[in-house]
């Protein structure tokens, strides 16, 4: 009998610790298990068990990336040229960086916010506090889409150019690890591979973050793909012309669609070890799942 309550003390101590992810105990922002990488926090397996609700309904034009580093999530509010933040426990929506010109792509490493300024073809960082922005690379690129980190580099989808790039995160010489795509949008990184949408050859890919055999995860069944996200695990992604949510291992296989529809043109995902968060462009709103 006393052993009988002991497992049965054990059971619930176990299951009031747990909320919708098997890794993070309750609690925006949580991350006992997670860790920050590539403008997500990572290595939480996500149950993708729903409901879809919306996170941000007003205040926003065309948003596309999004990050989070667990406390806050970052939004590139394109069309109004802004860079802004909202605690994940709700609230109010502060501008941290204004006068960009169309930024798509957001990233952060916990420390300093990563932009890619798509329409002056440039890659800024600014504090997660706001101040100052500082431009990582000023030249040589053609309406990046896309930024992601792992805290040394900064992985850059060079759009028009057809490439994947990175640099330090500290700026300095660009290299390019992957080339021959056609028009890349979207990437997200777990520290050793770099994930990215190869958005009008309809594919998604990877490759090592030192560059290197570029292999493909997905080959067909996609229409122009964009913003990806992993928890260590999966790696979900945007059908962005499809409207769905969509996930697969890391290391390739089975598709499978976790949200079919309700979407209006998707551009960016992130998680925080819990809960997804979309950029549902088209409708002006960040959702959460």
């Amino acid at each position: 009998m006393k052993m009988s309550k002991i497992i049965l003390t054990s059971f619930l101590i176990l299951l009031f610790s747990c909320g919708k992810n098997s890794g993070v105990a309750p609690g925006i922002g949580t991350t006992s298990s997670c860790t920050q990488m590539g403008g997500s926090m990572e290595g939480c397996l996500l149950v993708t068990s729903g409901p879809i609700s919306t996170f941000i309904s007003t205040g926003l034009y065309r948003p596309r990336g999004v990050a989070t580093d667990g406390t806050y999530l970052y939004i590139a509010d394109s069309y109004n040229h802004m860079i802004k933040k909202i605690s994940l426990s709700g609230g109010t929506i502060t501008t941290l960086v204004s006068g960009l010109n169309y930024p798509r792509g957001v990233s952060t490493d916990g420390i300093y916010v990563y932009i890619a300024d798509t329409d002056n073809h440039m890659i800024k960082r600014v504090s997660v506090n706001g101040g100052s922005v500082t431009t990582l690379v000023s030249s040589g690129l053609g309406s990046p889409n896309g930024v992601t980190t792992d805290s040394t580099y900064v992985y850059i989808a060079d759009t028009d150019n057809h490439a994947i790039k990175k640099v330090s995160i500290n700026g300095g010489s660009v290299t390019t690890i992957a080339s021959g795509l056609n028009y890349p949008n979207s990437l997200t990184t777990d520290g050793t591979f770099v994930y990215f949408s190869d958005t009008d050859n309809h594919m998604v890919k990877k490759v090592s973050i030192n560059g290197g055999t570029v292999t493909t995860l997905i080959s067909s069944g996609l229409n122009k793909p964009r913003g990806l996200t992993t928890d260590g695990t999966y790696l979900y992604f945007l059908d962005s012309y499809n409207d769905a949510l969509k996930k697969i291992s890391i290391n390739g296989g089975t598709v499978s669609t976790v949200i079919p529809s309700g979407l209006n043109f998707p551009y960016g995902v992130t998680t925080d070890g819990t809960y997804l968060y979309i950029a549902d462009t088209d409708n002006d709103l960040i959702k959460r799942y």
